[in-house]
């Protein structure tokens, strides 16, 4: 079967909100951090934070987030930097990237407080996505599964934005997987090949072995470098439960998606499967970039309920339509994968 409908034709189709775990919050005088709730257009999580940093002149440890947004989207989190900022700041900076179709602008200082904002303490993401590109009958068949479906699962695959940029190859987990093996030549020749927009600033390797590579990466935030490692873990996960999907049950039924490969589903859906599946993956050391051995799990499946808004004519692809729907996400669940599978259920 071939998907033709479209997600992200615009920025405006995918809209993200995060939902916070939010921190305890003190006067400004008795704080070290402002925490910022940012919205940004067309940009990944890193190049914000770039963009915050060199602003407010901030070092990169000084500024934290609690999870990637996607570039490809209209996205708002939670960001803390190691500042006390002010309204007149918060205007000075969103008059000076408020230019047309704005990238990034902070929306409001939310509070101020005492620590940084920890990696992945939030409860997850609303999504308001626009599917376009459908015919009368799939866009009607779409809108009538979700609105008899009140519980919709599927299974907890990581989506091809784990594996790489849009308009690159889908590599970054070939990236952590030599990082991970402490081959730091196979890193940067992948590195190289992902089309990322920081090699243009990078100083390159003076020799292309194991030592000069590894200080290469050492110019970079940690945490772009530390995203490779999950990424490769990410694989390895996709990968386990693919595998586990098949021996389980032989009447499953398998799809290509571009950017993550074949991937197998179950075709009862009340067939018994384990609830959480654990991989042996890997973690990077923040002071010396050594590589240790740690379990990751995960759910299997996410169950969530998905409103549908409406139906209309699609203004972008004449002739066609589109349909507007709501659903809520834990933390690390990926809203294309839910409509990937939503349309193999049709």
């Amino acid at each position: 079967m071939k998907f033709n409908y479209k997600i992200k034709q615009i920025n405006e189709d995918f809209i993200v909100d995060e939902v916070s775990l939010k921190p305890d919050f003190y006067n400004s005088n008795k704080s070290s951090f402002s925490y910022l709730w940012i919205k940004k257009r067309g940009m990944t999580t890193f190049e914000a934070l770039e963009i915050l940093r060199k602003e407010f002149e901030l070092q990169q440890k000084s500024i934290s987030h609690q999870w990637l947004k996607d570039e490809d989207g209209v996205t708002s989190q939670l960001i803390s930097i190691r500042k006390i900022i002010f309204q007149r700041d918060l205007d000075k900076f969103n008059l000076k990237y408020k230019i047309g179709d704005f990238q990034i602008q902070i929306e409001n200082i939310l509070g101020y407080g005492k620590k940084e904002l920890a990696p992945r303490l939030l409860h997850g993401n609303k999504f308001k996505l626009v599917i376009r590109n459908l015919n009368k009958k799939e866009a009607e068949s779409f809108y009538k599964f979700c609105q008899n479906n009140r519980l919709i699962s599927f299974i907890n695959y990581y989506d091809k934005q784990r594996f790489g940029i849009v308009g690159g190859p889908y590599n970054t987990h070939l990236i952590g997987k030599g990082i991970a093996k402490q081959d730091w030549v196979k890193a940067y020749k992948e590195f190289k090949k992902s089309k990322n927009n920081d090699l243009f600033s990078l100083l390159p390797p003076k020799k292309i072995d194991s030592n000069n590579c590894k200080k290469f990466f050492k110019q970079l935030n940690f945490n772009q470098v530390h995203f490779f490692i999950p990424s490769y873990n990410s694989y390895l996960w996709n990968k386990k439960v693919n595998n586990y999907i098949n021996k389980i049950n032989k009447n499953n039924f398998q799809y290509f998606f571009s950017g993550i490969g074949l991937m197998s589903f179950i075709k009862k859906e009340n067939s018994f499967i384990q609830n959480i599946i654990a991989v042996k993956g890997c973690e990077i050391n923040k002071g010396n970039y050594k590589v240790s051995r740690k379990e990751y799990i995960r759910n299997l499946q996410v169950t969530t309920t998905v409103f549908p808004i409406n139906i209309d004519k699609d203004e972008l692809n004449k002739g066609k339509y589109r349909a507007r729907v709501s659903f809520f996400l834990p933390t690390g669940s990926y809203a294309t994968m839910l409509i990937k599978q939503i349309f193999i259920k049709l």
